[in-house]
């Protein structure tokens, strides 16, 4: 027999007799300590994140477990908690403070590391602009009509617009809102830098790539 057990902490331990809840999870398991606005106070994620990544890894656990059995003819007892779902999508986050000792922080809408990263006004809305290393951030500067930034030493190399972030989003943004939103998608994504809207749920619906995909399916019924 395999057998597949989810629940809030794990199946022994100090915790284990408690009930379990998204949102705990996400405040135990340090997710709401790196998410909102710096000094806004702690800030859960807008879906249950841990129950829902909880279930994925008992599922992937249930599948290997068959796997197994198919070799070894023997049955498993896998398991899985909200709270051990939640730190392990802490990712990068977790291995800062066990590999630096550096514990993150809010950062709101920017990438705590990868700058600049986030979210920028256009002129009818908001875009999200990412840019990972020094190549992505020159394409970028370029793709702008911001040249002189690559050179600019305030901006010039990753710690120094880690430095001058602010300062730099600032700069950046008086330059986006210039342009429509589908404007600066189309031609920074061309330039080679990750660029998209951000969508409210109706709208991404409505985005001819999820359409594509088929996200959405109709299931029929008995009235129609």
């Amino acid at each position: 027999i395999v057998y597949g057990s989810i629940s809030g902490f794990g199946q022994d331990g100090p915790y284990h007799k408690r009930p379990g809840f998204d949102q705990i999870a996400q405040g135990m398991g340090g997710l709401m300590s790196v998410t909102g606005a710096p000094g806004e106070g702690p800030m859960r994620v807008g879906i249950p994140v841990a129950d829902l990544t909880a279930g994925l890894f008992c599922a992937l656990g249930i599948l290997t477990a068959l796997l197994e059995r198919d070799v070894s003819g023997e049955g498993q007892w896998v398991q899985t908690s909200l709270l051990q779902a939640q730190i392990f999508m802490l990712d990068f986050q977790a291995a800062r403070w066990l590999m630096e000792k550096e514990v993150a922080k809010q950062a709101g809408n920017n990438h705590p590391t990868s700058i600049p990263t986030g979210v920028f006004k256009t002129s009818d809305g908001y875009i999200n602009i990412a840019t990972t290393g020094g190549r992505i951030w020159e394409r970028c500067a370029q793709a702008i009509g911001a040249p002189d930034l690559i050179t600019d030493p305030n901006y010039a190399t990753a710690p120094a617009r880690s430095k001058n972030r602010d300062a730099l989003n600032a700069r950046i943004n008086a330059l986006t809102e210039k342009k429509s939103t589908e404007t600066w998608v189309q031609e920074l994504n061309a330039a080679g830098v990750p660029c998209g809207p951000i969508y409210s749920i109706d709208q991404m619906f409505e985005d001819a790539q999820v359409k594509h995909l088929g996200m959405a399916q109709r299931v029929p019924n008995d009235e129609n």
